[in-house]
This record gives structure tokens, C-alpha cells and sequence, in this order.
């Protein structure tokens, strides 16, 4: 190839003005997490180990390498405690009014229905639970948002409507950079990277009408990489272009020209405000998307009414000063090396005692196996034989092993009673309640701050999308109040526009009832209970009961049904003795004479 063509091509892929300012930025935003990233990797490292060969705790020197995965034990409990909270009630989608209109039954039983019918048919519990997991491990979880138009052909080869509303995706931290100086995850400047191959571009064109590619963009990538690769070459001529700058080794990809050699094609989506220096040139709150680092193919700026970018964010425990989430494993990793020392320490003195040192003096001959069970030992007038003495007080490690495990359950903010511990001594259902409550307060506080800053904002972000994009109806599913019975609505725009607030109240529901659920047996189990007992509806009691203990699905509480029972259950007794006095009578009868009888008589 001539060195006019290898400039030519240079040229072509050269990055345009707004593509190589995302590009360095996006370099910056990665760098500045880079200690974050490394703590990341340790945990990593300490929670899947199977040994501590594969950990710090292996550069100790012992013959033993087990792990105690205690951190891996924390994780999956808290994740576990984390979701029955969140998702443990089936209503624990609730709409907050902010005017009396909105207020009514009939608006707020119409939201709560298409926000809960939107949730199950896209699975957004599921989808919430692996960002639990993803806060759990990094401190740090990320979604995105968007509206969709699912439809399917029909037998008779129409197009009919599958599904239309908001779906959920998950984002890795990886896959995600941002600018954690900022005063709030809302101000802060966002770079999302997606990968695309050619052929899922070209399958987005043919099938989205609304996507960010076109036909053109798919035949400019199609053309870079065909160029690159019947180029020829395999360096960067030296041409100005800051090549150095747009490696991608850290993303995997090698060299720019390896990347362009491939099908692959990264996507960075920009959100925020992004001032070119070169141009002086201001763009306020857009959505910029960039592909090959080189192109800019969309550039719009941001038109939600309620400035929302449809990202969420959510930190287990915030830093000072910077938005970079800390995970509740963090500060246990020291506490994990220290149990695979101690552990491994005290397997290793153990191993020593049963098999212990031989001090061997003077003229001394060993037959049989060493290591194993026989072996003796022919020694001289002047030899001897002796065992080395150790110390066995490391083999009381066991105590401070049990010790600091029970400090990291409590330093994660595990729940107490579900974690299996409890203070001692012997307390009132009442004191066990309060000291309970108290003991989970981090459990609870940590909870109530995920639906907060993460679930919440989904939800209302889905209601807004809904009424944006919103066909001229749509299907949603409500259950009855009685009977358990399903009814079906329809939904238009106009019931969507009204003033109020979906909140997520999964984490409060949960301790509610667990609350009132203690008390009100408390109350039952005291001498209050009969003071009180003519100011009682035992119906309106029942039915709490049967909310509280979540135990409405087996039917058991029906208005009478016991008084109804014993009535059936009188007259089927009145039932089986008349009729078993009939059969008496009859029995005492005397036998009937047959005519031969009475002849012979």
C-alpha cells in the first residue's frame, strides 16, 4: 500500500473533535477509580477462593491452604436478607399522593397496578436482585432503563402487540465511568460502554426503527474495518494522531488496529454536559453516542420532563467526597486474612504434633516409613533419639476464629436473629422486639437507602416513560379485594398524569408487620386481652392476623366459617343419630313369623 493510502486511511479513522474529548474523559473517569478497582479485585479474590493460594493469605508460608469463606457467607446472607425485605411482600409497589385527585382509590389502585403488572411480565424483582448482588460485592450498582414495543405474528401473518412498556437492564461497573467528584450521581457526567458485533448492528437496523444506527453508520463501520484489514499494515505510521491515547488493551482489545481488524464495536453512550474546548461550543444536558472512539453518530440533548437520564446508581456506603460507593466486604478482607492465618497456623502446629519432629544424636538407624505408623528406630550406646517439644497454645485459635467471625457479621450489618446469634440472657417477647429492632438497624437503614436512591427512581422513571410513549391502551392485571379474584384495566395516558409518587416499600411493609404482628400476640398472651375484649372486632382481628402472618393464600379466615362448620357438623351428627336410633327400633322388633310358623303352632 502507498504512503498516500496509508495516510488516506489514517485519515478516515482519525476521531472527530467530540469523539476524542469522550474519549480522553472516559480515560480520566477510569483512571481516578483506579485504587477502587484494585480493592474490588481483592475482594474478588478472597470471595471465590477455594484456598488461600489464590489470595495474600497464601504468601504466609504454611503447609495448609484452607480458606474459611466467611466473606462468601456474608455476601450470600445478606443478599438473602436483603430480598426477602425488598421483594417479600407482593404489594410492596405503593403509590403516594401529592394532591386530593390523585388521592383516590380509583387513581391510586390504577398506578400501583401498571407499575406491579410492568414489574412481574419483565421480571424486575430477579433483575434487582443481581444489582443487590452487584452492591454487595463492589458497594457500587448501576441500571439503565427503557421503553419497548414487543409484538409477534400472528397465524394469519399479522403483526400483534406482545408486550409495551419499560424493561430494566443491568449494568456492570465496568461497563460504566463517571465523574465521582461530582456533587450528585444526577450532575455527574456518565459514559456508558456497550459491545456490538456487525451483525447485531445490522439485525438492530433492520428491526428498530427508533435506533441510534443507521444504514450508513453500519456501511461506514463495515468499510474501516475492510480498509484496515486490505491495508496491510501492522503499525501506526507516525501521523499526529495520539494513538498511544486510544489503546484499548485495558478493554481487552489490544491496539486500535487489532480492534478495527475485528467485528466488534464498542459503543460509548455520553450523558451530561460536554464542553469542546477547540470550539468553545456548549452542549447542555445531551446524549451523545460514539462508536470505534472515532464516530459520533448521535448528538441530541436530553428531552425527559423530568431531566431524568433513565441511569441509576446506588452506593452501599458513600465516601466523603466522592460518589464511588464502598462495599460492605471492604473493610473485611484484613479480618478474612486473618482467619486463613490463623486457621492454617493451627492446622499446621496440629500436623506437627501428630507427626512431631525427630531430633536424631549421634550413630541412629530408622527402619520402615517415616510419616507412618511401625517405624523404629536402632541406636548406638552414644545416639539417642528425641522428640522436639512444641507449644500447643495456638491449637486455642479456635476461640478467636469464632470471635472474629462474629465481628465481620456485625461489621457487614448482617441481621442478628437471622444470622443465627442473639444476645444472652432471658428476656419478654416485648424486649426481645426492641433489642432486635435496635441490633438491625444498620440491616434496616442500608435496606431502606437501596430502595431510596435506586428502586424508587425506576419506578417513577417507569410511569414517566409509560405516559411518553403509551399507545392508545394498554392491559394491566389488579387483584380483587375479595376472593382473591383478578381483574383486568385498561390503561390510557390520562391515567398515568397524576400528581404523586410510586414508593418502594418492600423493607418497611416487612418490619410492619413483623412488628405488629409481635405485638398483637403480645396483647393476646397478657391480661389486657380480656379489659379489652368488648372493644374488639374478632373478625377485623382476624383478618390482621391473616395480613400479618401472610397466610391468606390457604383461606383459613372466612367471617363465621367456624360457627357455619359446627352447624354442619351439628346436623351431620343429628343425621347419623336419627338414623342410628331407626336402626335400633327396627332391631328390637320381634323376628316376623313365616306361615309355616304359624301352622305348626
Amino acid at each position: 500500500m502507498s504512503k498516500t493510502n496509508v495516510h488516506s486511511l489514517m485519515g478516515e479513522i482519525t476521531p472527530d473533535t467530540i469523539a476524542e474529548t469522550i474519549m480522553v474523559m472516559d480515560a480520566d473517569f477510569r483512571n481516578a477509580r483506579v485504587s477502587w478497582e484494585q480493592e474490588m479485585q481483592e475482594i474478588k479474590d478472597y470471595k471465590y477462593a477455594t484456598s488461600t493460594n489464590t489470595t495474600t493469605a497464601g504468601d504466609n508460608g504454611f503447609n495448609n491452604s484452607t480458606t474459611i469463606p466467611k466473606m462468601s457467607h456474608i455476601a450470600t446472607n445478606l443478599k438473602a436478607n436483603y430480598e426477602a425485605h425488598l421483594f417479600g411482600d407482593p404489594n410492596w409497589i405503593q403509590f403516594e399522593a401529592f394532591d386530593s385527585d390523585a388521592a383516590s382509590e380509583e387513581a391510586r389502585s390504577t398506578l400501583e397496578a401498571y407499575a406491579r403488572t410492568k414489574a412481574r411480565r419483565k421480571d424486575y424483582e430477579s433483575i434487582l436482585g443481581t444489582c443487590v448482588d452487584t452492591w454487595i460485592d463492589s458497594g457500587a450498582t448501576f441500571a439503565r432503563q427503557k421503553y419497548v414495543s414487543e409484538t409477534y405474528t400472528a397465524s394469519d401473518g399479522q403483526q400483534k402487540p406482545l408486550y409495551q412498556g419499560t424493561v430494566i437492564e443491568k449494568i456492570s461497573p465496568n461497563d460504566i465511568s463517571f465523574d465521582v467528584t461530582a456533587s450528585s450521581w444526577k450532575a455527574a457526567r456518565k459514559i456508558v460502554r456497550t459491545m456490538y458485533t456487525l451483525g447485531d448492528i445490522a439485525q438492530e437496523v433492520k428491526t428498530n426503527p427508533d435506533s441510534v444506527f443507521t444504514k450508513e453508520h453500519l456501511d461506514n463501520l463495515r468499510a474501516a474495518r475492510q480498509a484496515v484489514r486490505n491495508s496491510g499494515i501492522t503499525a501506526v505510521p507516525n501521523s499526529g494522531i495520539k494513538w498511544k491515547d486510544m489503546s484499548l488493551t485495558k478493554a481487552g482489545f489490544g491496539t486500535m488496529l487489532n480492534y478495527l481488524k475485528s467485528d466488534t464495536v464498542e459503543v460509548l453512550e455520553f450523558f451530561g454536559s460536554l464542553y469542546i474546548p477547540a470550539t468553545g461550543k456548549l452542549m447542555d444536558n445531551h446524549k451523545i453516542v460514539v462508536v470505534d472512539r472515532r464516530l459520533t453518530i448521535y448528538n441530541e440533548p436530553l428531552t425527559s420532563p423530568t431531566g431524568s437520564q433513565y441511569l441509576y446508581y446506588s452506593g452501599w456506603e458513600d465516601r466523603p467526597d466522592n460518589l464511588m460507593g464502598m462495599s460492605p466486604l471492604a473493610r473485611l478482607v484484613g479480618m478474612q486474612y486473618k482467619l486463613d492465618k490463623l486457621e492454617n497456623m493451627r492446622a499446621d502446629v496440629f500436623d506437627r504434633i501428630v507427626h512431631p519432629p525427630i531430633v536424631e544424636i549421634g550413630d541412629v538407624e530408622f527402619h520402615g516409613v517415616r510419616g507412618a505408623p511401625g517405624g523404629r528406630y536402632v541406636v548406638a550406646d552414644s545416639g539417642d533419639v528425641k522428640q522436639l517439644k512444641l507449644d500447643a497454645t495456638i491449637l486455642n485459635a479456635d476461640f478467636q476464629i469464632s470471635q472474629t467471625m462474629q465481628i465481620m457479621e456485625e461489621i457487614a450489618g448482617s441481621p442478628r436473629n437471622n444470622s443465627g446469634f442473639r444476645t444472652p440472657g432471658e428476656k419478654t417477647k416485648f424486649e426481645v422486639q426492641f433489642l432486635e429492632n435496635g441490633g438491625n438497624r444498620i440491616f434496616r437503614n442500608k435496606t431502606n437507602k437501596f430502595e431510596r436512591e435506586f428502586i424508587e427512581p425506576i419506578l417513577n422513571d417507569m410511569i414517566e416513560l409509560g405516559r411518553l410513549n403509551l399507545g392508545e391502551v394498554d392491559l394491566v392485571s389488579t387483584e380483587g379485594t375479595e376472593f382473591n379474584t383478578t381483574k383486568f384495566l385498561n390503561i390510557s395516558r390520562s391515567d398515568l398524569d397524576v400528581s404523586g409518587k410510586l414508593r418502594a416499600r418492600g423493607s418497611r411493609l416487612f418490619a410492619e408487620k413483623a412488628n405488629a404482628l409481635q405485638n398483637i400476640l403480645g396483647i393476646l398472651t397478657s391480661g389486657a386481652k380480656d379489659m379489652i375484649a368488648p372493644h374488639v372486632s374478632t373478625v377485623k382481628l382476624a383478618q390482621a392476623l391473616e395480613s400479618l402472618a401472610e397466610i391468606k393464600e390457604f383461606g383459613i379466615i372466612t367471617p363465621y366459617i367456624a360457627i357455619q362448620e359446627q352447624q354442619q357438623a351439628q346436623g351431620l351428627a343429628n343425621q347419623s343419630s336419627q338414623k342410628t336410633g331407626e336402626a335400633d327400633a327396627v332391631n328390637a322388633l320381634p323376628p316376623v313369623e313365616s306361615d309355616d310358623d304359624v301352622e305348626e303352632q
